[in-house]
């Protein structure tokens, strides 16, 4: 964007951002009002708007005022999409004229992501606003969503400056993700704009524009929900279950799980077994990025997560001070890979700087011959303080799940949910949904057919706690990682693991070489992994039907005459996710209720079978 005195303008189309004198009453005049939002306040748990142009954010915030204002009972989802997204700088400036608004600004400033494409899910108001923003081409971003908007702000830039956006395919995404009665704003009455709504089942029309334009458009979706898509018919979900949801599992993939249900408004149910029948938490874990710089679904998914992941663990208060972890180079390559990162990804220096060799070493405290990558958002983290500060279940239930039956429901209404049960067949409890996250022991809580569909298998670890040392002074990693000093529930530590990945000048200085003193304990556990090391997560799937239905996706992936995915109702699969089970981005997308998910293709994840993987 550039400046005109206090106007931002877009460099790419030439065209203000907003109206400098009445930004906040024309969100309100154009979209908020017409939309009649007032009537959505309570209505449902939830309220999903979409919009076209994200902008400085000014639609969001006025929304959200709105939405506080009403004390509105719906949670507010607003999910928009945004091709060229600001900088911090620029955002802060833009939103610096109206005071009205600064309380919300100040806190979507703070959560603020780098400028990487994807889909980044923002949360406020202890859970009950989310913002998702999907950096990239509008209809690209859009096709890629599973969602039920109930009203549309279309507000990219005019579009005679901005025509591949108004364009008939985001018209057709725009009605595949409607409703009957979605309403849908514009400050645009262009011919064009309005046949192109109304040929996707839009009924438009046209009424007075704000502060002197002449006239804007407004519409509802009349036509009948086209259903699921069939050209891509494993995207089908199943309608959301009623009822509280059931987490088994105590580690940290059940306890982002009972996050997420909380910040989506559902009960929760945990079955856990007592403290002394597992292992206890990992002491001290360190938080540090393992980049895929690709364009693949896991690439982008690996970002978001990070990005995610810092912004969880800020709200929650658990890191431990002070962060910062310097990435080594490996190999013989040098610096290179280094600069080939910030180059590409070109992150601010809040989140990511290339540092030189003398400043690598003035960080670390240690000699660095080579440019290093620092991260100051990385760092360390308590899982126990983790555990206790996050949501808690709203029924606690301490014994061990044994196995899990199937409930019956209405004649003709199929399967109502399932009973869990200890290893006595005593029933523990009932829920529509089950959440299995309980690590190397999910597969004996399934029924054959369902685990042969999941090929996971366990790996052992271990990590050393080492005593407190005055090096690193920032934590590192590369092959090998070394925390700096950090509390833990039995004094200071340092978290080690792969040691011998560090040169010897490096252990000696570190006090990692063999005349240095024993670690003060050595954590085991196992974790679950897949073939490709992705993990798996979703609605679980009848795995012997797909063998045969999707069998000709094996030899051809661009075939579409395939059957709807058969989903088996109510059970949700958290597995294989190692040592990303602290970045808690899925977390979200498995709690949503509103099926606000991010769609990508099936991938062959074994020659026998086919794993239908949503990743963002």
């Amino acid at each position: 964007m550039k400046w005109e005195g206090d106007a931002p303008l877009s460099i790419h189309y030439e065209d203000k951002y907003y109206d400098t004198t009445h930004g906040p009453a024309e969100s309100q005049a154009v979209f908020i009002a017409p939309c009649r939002l007032d009537e959505l306040w309570h209505q449902g748990d939830f309220i999903s708007i979409g919009e076209t142009g994200f902008g400085t954010g000014l639609n969001f915030l006025k929304t959200w005022q709105e939405w506080a204002k009403a004390r509105a009972s719906a949670r507010l989802h607003f999910v928009s999409v945004e091709a060229f997204p600001l900088k911090k700088a620029d955002l802060t400036r833009a939103l610096s004229p109206f005071t009205d608004l600064k309380p919300l600004a100040d806190l979507l400033l703070v959560q603020w992501p780098p400028a990487t494409g994807g889909f980044h899910r923002l949360i406020f108001d202890n859970g009950r606003v989310h913002l998702s923003l999907c950096l990239g081409d509008a209809a690209l971003m859009l096709s890629r969503l599973e969602a039920r908007i109930d009203a549309w702000f279309l507000d990219g830039f005019a579009p005679a400056r901005n025509p591949a956006m108004w364009s008939p395919e985001l018209y057709q995404q725009i009605a595949r993700l409607s409703h009957p009665d979605t309403r849908l704003a514009t400050f645009t009455s262009a011919g064009h704009v309005k046949r192109g709504l109304e040929a996707v089942g839009f009924s438009m029309e046209k009424q007075p524009g704000f502060n002197g334009k002449r006239e804007r458009l407004q519409g509802r979706f009349e036509k009948a929900e086209s259903g699921p898509d069939q050209s891509s018919p494993w995207y089908r979900l199943p309608p959301p279950s009623k009822g509280p949801v059931a987490v088994i599992g105590n580690g940290i993939a059940a306890h982002m799980m009972l996050a997420a249900c909380h910040d989506h408004g559902l009960a929760t149910i945990q079955i856990a077994a007592p403290p002394a029948a597992h292992a206890p938490p990992l002491p001290v874990a360190l938080l540090a990025p393992r980049l895929d710089l690709g364009s693949s679904a896991w690439a982008r998914l690996s970002l978001a997560s990070m990005l995610f992941a810092w912004r969880s663990y800020d709200r929650l208060g658990v890191w431990e001070h002070p962060r910062g972890v310097l990435q080594l180079p490996n190999g013989k390559k040098g610096g290179k890979p280094a600069r080939d990162v910030t180059r590409i990804l070109n992150w601010p220096d809040e989140y990511l700087r290339l540092m030189s060799a003398d400043e690598a070493s003035t960080i670390s405290g240690f000699p660095c011959d080579q440019d290093a990558l620092y991260w100051p958002k990385a760092g360390c983290i308590n899982p126990a303080v983790l555990y206790d500060r996050g949501a808690k279940a709203d029924r606690l239930i301490s014994a061990h799940a044994d196995h899990l039956r199937p409930l019956s429901g209405p004649s003709g209404t199929g399967q109502a949910g399932w009973q869990i049960c200890d290893q006595g067949g005593k029933a523990l409890c009932e829920a529509a949904t089950v959440v299995i996250a309980a690590g190397p022991g999910s597969a004996a809580l399934l029924p054959p057919s369902l685990a042969a569909a999941l090929p996971i298998s366990r790996q052992n670890g271990q990590i050393s706690l080492l005593p407190p040392h005055p090096l690193p002074k920032k934590s590192l990693y590369h092959e090998g990682y070394l925390s700096r000093s950090v509390k833990t529930a039995a004094g200071e530590r340092r978290l080690c693991g792969h040691p011998s990945a560090f040169s010897d000048d490096a252990r000696k200085a570190l006090g990692l070489d063999a005349g240095a003193e024993a670690p003060c304990e050595i954590w085991t556990g196992q974790r679950v992994i897949t073939p490709d090391h992705a993990p798996l997560a979703g609605p679980l799937f009848d795995g012997e039907w797909f063998k045969d239905a999707y069998a000709g996706a094996r030899i051809d992936k661009n075939r579409r005459d395939l059957p709807c995915a058969r989903i088996i109702r109510g059970f949700i699969c958290s597995r294989g996710w190692g040592r990303e089970a602290f970045k808690p981005r899925l977390w979200q997308h498995l709690g949503s209720p509103h099926k606000l998910r991010v769609r990508h293709p099936p991938s062959k994840s074994t020659k026998d079978s086919i794993i239908i993987r949503r990743v963002s």
